[in-house]
């Protein structure tokens, strides 16, 4: 009987060809199953009919190298005003971005604008001057509205 089970499990281990990619097969003695293993490339290979039928997982780790532009470029899309593609599939999803309300006035300049919230008190840069609450600053830093701010010795809010 165990003569019988060696050469069933010989006869497993040798057995493995499948299509044009070698696949090999092993029992697998844990998990009573055969496994498939493929340790060389894929390389200009095209698997174009039949299947592998897997009964539980199957674990990949794959590169397909170069994707034709067509491929990239071939779900054309115009998103509405204010609406920018932020997913791209089957169908492309637009989504609309926020919108700092600039007007009619350009931002310009190098570095970061970063907003967490709303900028509710406003500022303006005019003229070469900075405003903030105000619409027309008439120095170089304009400040109107109060000022919050921690005390030091006292370690509490305070505002002025």
């Amino acid at each position: 009987m165990i003569g019988l089970l060696i050469i069933i499990l010989i006869s497993i281990f040798l057995i493995g060809s499948t299509s044009a990619i070698k696949f090999r097969q092993i029992y697998n003695p844990f998990t009573r199953t055969l496994d498939y293993y493929h340790t060389a490339n894929f390389t200009g290979e095209n698997i174009t009919a039949g299947s592998i039928i897997v009964s539980g997982n199957v674990t990949a780790d794959y590169h397909f190298g170069n994707i034709p532009w067509t491929n990239l470029t071939n779900y054309p899309v115009a998103c509405s005003s204010g609406y920018a593609v932020t997913e791209v599939g089957d169908s492309n999803i637009c989504t609309q971005f926020a919108e700092y309300n600039f007007g009619s006035n350009n931002f310009n300049g190098s570095g970061n604008f970063n907003t967490t919230g709303n900028i509710t008190a406003g500022w303006g840069f005019f003229n070469g001057n900075v405003g903030i609450g105000t619409n027309s600053p008439y120095s170089g830093l304009h400040y109107q509205g109060d000022i919050f701010y921690l005390t030091p010795n006292a370690g509490a809010w305070s505002n002025d």
